[in-house]
Order: structure tokens, then C-alpha cells, then sequence
């Protein structure tokens, strides 16, 4: 059922929650999203605190030289 529909099961004891069995892959993803709104949330903080920032056609040649230096 937990494959099925990507959806988390609840087992209770005694009426309360207790368990929550999921499949892995909706695992990861909600670790990534997880990962994805803690890396978002340091970024808007660095923003507030006024860190500079790197230019995006700066940030984006360095990564495809990293990737044709592979």
C-alpha cells in the first residue's frame, strides 16, 4: 500500500500514534525536500545579514568546468 500511493502509514497503539511505516522513496524525497528548505533558509538569512552573493554566470562556468574537467 506504502509503494502504491507514496503515502505514509500510521500504526497507533491504544488510539495514539505510534509507528509510521513509509516506502524509501518517499523517504528520500521528503529528506530532499527537507535538505532543499534547510539550504533555502540559509540562503535567505545570508541575504537578510547582507553576505554578497556570487554572480550566477560566475557560479554556473565554474560548475561546467568542474564537469568538463571530469
Amino acid at each position: 500500500m506504502c509503494h502504491e500511493t507514496q503515502a505514509p502509514v500510521i500504526v497507533t497503539k491504544n488510539g495514539e500514534a505510534d509507528l509510521v511505516v513509509m516506502s524509501c522513496e518517499a523517504y528520500q524525497k521528503m529528506m530532499a525536500r527537507q535538505r532543499l528548505g534547510q539550504m533555502l533558509s540559509e540562503v535567505d538569512r545570508e541575504i537578510a545579514a547582507g553576505t554578497p552573493m556570487r554572480d550566477f554566470e560566475d557560479v554556473f562556468a565554474a560548475i561546467k568546468k568542474r564537469i568538463d574537467n571530469a
